[in-house]
């Protein structure tokens, strides 16, 4: 009889740890990441539409580890690094796509 005690103990265990694993992927699955894409609609340096803003979007979206997706709209020259661009204190991920 003790052995049968003892071997329900454990199955009792498993399937609270188990519950408990399940539990939890379902609470990290709620919100879950997501790619976001911003668009450049002008050259301006600043403001709504620029690329300045773009990317001052893009590392502020806490959507870490995916890659957020800089679009351009117009015709604009190839973006190069600029002084008073914005810069993160901590390095972040996006991608940058020409128009098409």
């Amino acid at each position: 009889m003790r052995v049968a005690g003892g071997r329900a103990n454990k199955v009792l265990a498993f399937c609270v740890v188990a519950m408990v694993a399940i539990l939890l992927e379902l609470l990290l699955a709620v919100n879950p990441a997501h790619a976001a894409t911003f668009t450049v609609t002008n050259t301006t340096a600043s403001g709504d539409g620029s690329l300045d803003q773009a990317i001052t979007n893009a590392n502020n979206n806490n959507n870490a580890p995916t890659i957020d997706t800089i679009k351009f709209t117009s015709p604009t020259p190839t973006p190069a690094a600029t002084p008073g661009c914005a810069r993160s204190a901590r390095p972040r991920r996006y991608r940058i796509s020409p128009p098409r």
